[in-house]
């Protein structure tokens, strides 16, 4: 088969009437495009067809790995992996050598959709974080694709043992230099005015990492309004700047042979502050979120007495509703579960949220309270219960 050749292949029509030729188009990449009547509902890619295809995928990766020329690509064996992928993620493809002397012997390829500026700030970051532990190494990439080790498994732990084991793979991050986030930042601020005055370290950079789609309709001074009003961390360590994965929970985590849980899937990575990568634990109960912030605060050396963890665990609670309910519904575009807030409703809840919070600094009993009451799915749609917990000791 020839590059960009027309491939004619069955296609399932709608309520299983019957089959009608359909037409394929052989992408260079080794991908199909489908020329899909309307009512077809389902493709069907003939066994030799995908093995074709695997084969050139293998073939790209025999070169751009570094794999020895005797590995042929019809040897080595290619899935394409299903499900769970992002939405800026084009195709996944795992491709193992028949040669186990090969190092590494299987492999990740994972084709980015067309997002030169993003991607380069997302191959930055996974370099990064690879060089302290964190994440799998690069092989080879461009501005559309990574090649990397097959890291691992999906890992399964009790709770308990997950609020731990996260810990340590945040305090690992964390370590990583933040210059690799320089130059993305500062072109980011050239291509959107309004992100001048947004200090280094906002949380506000994990949604624009992700998705820009919403920025053109604000200001500069809109912008600056947002970070300001933005609830500053009662803790010592939340609010330190260092490079954060961003979206760092356990379907972004893998398990590798070593025993060692390394992060993936950088979409969101930033320099931001500690609490963006442990908000996402702020949906478990009081003991796990102190289990939590005890082990990362040990973890990285910092002081851990029962005032501090417990602060940490109200910085990240209070940093879930913000980013969740405030800055995804502010920069986020519908299409990617935001536009539902406007700003003025979000500066008045934020002004609302933020005395509040500032209220708990000294007030031991009211942090716990917070961490041990706060459903924060539930304060995602109402930030008032935040509020309450937050002012209020009869709860």
């Amino acid at each position: 088969m020839k590059e960009n050749t027309e491939v004619l292949l069955y296609g399932l029509l709608d309520a299983g009437e019957g089959k009608e030729i359909q037409q394929f188009v052989l992408n260079s990449d080794g991908t199909l495009s489908p020329m899909r009547a309307p009512d077809l509902i389902w493709g069907w890619e003939p066994p030799a067809i995908k093995k074709a295809r695997m084969d050139l995928v293998s073939e790209f990766v025999v070169k751009h790995a570094g794999w020895p020329p005797e590995v042929t690509p019809s040897s080595c064996k290619t899935n394409e992996l299903k499900g769970g992928g992002s939405p800026l993620t084009e195709i996944i493809y795992t491709v193992e050598s028949p040669n186990e002397e090969v190092t590494p012997s299987k492999v990740v390829l994972k084709r980015y959709v067309d997002k030169p500026l993003r991607n380069r700030r997302l191959v930055a970051a996974s370099n990064a974080f690879s060089r302290v532990g964190g994440s799998p190494t690069i092989i080879a990439s461009t501005d559309n694709w990574v090649i990397e080790p097959f890291a691992g498994q999906k890992p399964e732990f009790s709770p308990e043992t997950w609020m731990r084991r996260m810990a340590d793979l945040a305090a690992r991050l964390h370590t990583a230099p933040t210059d690799w986030f320089d130059s993305w930042q500062e072109e980011m601020r050239q291509k959107y005015p309004c992100l001048q005055n947004v200090p280094v370290g906002s949380l506000i950079w994990s949604c624009v990492a992700y998705h820009d789609g919403n920025l053109e309709r604000y200001t500069a001074e809109d912008m600056e309004q947002l970070s300001t009003a933005i609830p500053m961390p009662l803790s010592k360590s939340g609010g330190e700047v260092v490079s954060t994965h961003g979206d760092l929970h356990k379907g972004n985590t893998l398990l590798t042979p070593a025993d060692v849980l390394v992060a993936v899937d950088f979409e969101h990575s930033c320099v931001s502050q500690v609490r963006q990568d442990l908000l996402y634990n702020s949906w478990e109960r009081g003991l796990n979120r102190r289990i939590l912030c005890t082990a990362y605060l040990k973890t990285r050396g910092l002081p851990c007495s029962e005032r501090e963890v417990d602060l940490l665990a109200v910085d990240i609670i209070v940093a879930a509703v913000v980013y969740f309910r405030l800055l995804r519904g502010l920069l986020f575009p519908k299409e990617a579960g935001g536009d539902r807030m406007e700003m003025k409703q979000a500066l008045s809840e934020l002004n609302k949220l933020t005395p509040a919070v500032q209220g708990l600094k000294d007030d031991l009993e009211g942090c716990a309270r917070v961490v041990d009451k706060t459903d924060v799915r539930k304060c995602m749609g109402n930030i008032d219960l935040l509020v309450d917990l937050c002012t209020k000791s009869w709860f």
